[in-house]
This record gives C-alpha cells, structure tokens and sequence, in this order.
C-alpha cells in the first residue's frame, strides 16, 4: 500500500479547510479570544456537518483543541505552598486535569459518534507487543532515576526543588496528571488533527487500479476497486 499527500484542487475548499486552522491558532496566541473562537468553530462544525460539506472533518478536528484552549482560561487550582497535598491521591491539581481531559474527550467523542469515525481513523490501536515491552521497561528504568536526578539538573536553574522521594503516595496524583494530560493531547492533536491513514477522521481517497491512500483535510474516505497484485 502506497500513500501520498495532497491539497485540495478547489482553492475555495482549501481557504475553508485552513480557516479552523487558523482560528486556533489565533486562540493559541491571544487567551481572552478562546471562547469566541470555541463558538466560532462549534457553530462553523454544526453547519458544516448538517450540510454534510467536505470540510467538515477538518473544523470538527479543531473542536476538542478549542476545548483544551477555553479551559485553560478558567484560574486552575494550585497545591498548598506547604507540599502537604503532594501525596493526597486527589490532588486538586491532578483533579482539574483529568476533569479537562473528560471534558475534552467527550466532545471529542461525540462528534466521532456524530461523523462515524472509527477509533483506528483516531490511531487508537494496540501498539505492537515489542512497544509495550520497551515502554514497561522505560517506565521502571526512567521513573526512579528521573526522581534521583531531576533535582541535580534542576537546582542550577530553579534552586532546590525540595519534593521528597520516599512520599511514595505522591506517585498517585502524579499518574494521574500525567496520564490524562498524556492520552488528551495525543488524541486531540496526533489523533484527530494530524489523522492521516486509510479511513481516517481527516479523510482520504483510495485509486481504482491499486489499493493506495491520498489524503485530503477535506475529502471523506472512500474505498474504490481491488489491491494491485
């Protein structure tokens, strides 16, 4: 199977496709402008969906970024100034987290329900045994040397961090900050935004002569014809 990028042929559906793009961007560098700019982009899907226009997919990505950007306007929770919350399992910080990444998830989710999109268009697969193998091992070499040496590599440019490594209850709320930060950033942008396989969220073409991926952030997916032999 052979894949290949391009844009689209029709300069108005390019200019339309970019825009969401655009506007995120625009939200990235101006904070008091994200919740206009979530309206804008939830209003443009809705039309774009209930039209069932080719650009559709490309505006419904921008959603859940939207979403991640406007929460971020909302003053979070900070930690006591005493650390004496570093080892409560529910961490207002940790908290607040996964609450944004439930949140975001949702939206996500309910326009893949709303679209049709399936999870491996999403890249939400099992990776291959071999991965999750070296991330295991990653996990239990890196986890306990980063404790032990992120204060050394530190203390030149922040001075002492002072977190103490034998609260071991303070591993829970770390995880999950970690974990919904992780998987909420890497479904919204590496999942949805940057979707660029056979069948994906964005889109894609398949050649009648051979079973081969063109991918358009505006053309749905479609399936023609037999793989070459």
């Amino acid at each position: 199977m052979t894949a290949s990028r391009f844009l689209p042929a029709d300069p108005a559906d390019f200019l339309r496709s970019v825009v969401p793009l655009a506007l995120l961007a625009a939200a990235a560098a101006f904070p008091a402008l994200r919740i206009a700019i979530l309206v804008v982009l939830g209003a443009g899907t809705l039309v774009a969906i209930g039209r069932n226009a080719p650009v559709r997919w490309t505006w419904a990505a921008a959603v859940p970024v939207a979403v991640s950007l406007a929460w971020g306007t909302w003053p979070a929770p900070l930690g006591a100034a005493d650390g004496s919350d570093c080892a409560t399992p529910l961490s207002n910080v940790a908290l607040w987290r996964v609450g944004e990444a439930v949140v975001v998830l949702g939206v996500l989710l309910a326009l893949a329900l709303t679209m049709r999109a399936s999870s491996g268009s999403l890249s939400l697969r099992m990776p291959a045994a071999r991965y999750v193998r070296y991330a295991v091992l990653g996990f239990l070499v890196a986890g306990p040397l980063a404790l032990l040496v992120g204060p050394l590599l530190a203390r030149p440019f922040f001075g002492d961090v002072g977190y103490d490594v034998t609260r071991l209850g303070a591993i829970v709320p770390a995880l999950l900050f970690a974990g919904a930060n992780g998987v909420m950033e890497e479904t919204i942008y590496r999942g949805a935004l940057l979707a660029g396989r056979p069948g994906s969220w964005a889109s894609g073409r398949r050649s009648s002569a051979r079973r081969s991926c063109s991918v358009s952030p505006t053309r749905a997916p479609t399936l023609q014809g037999r793989p070459s032999r």
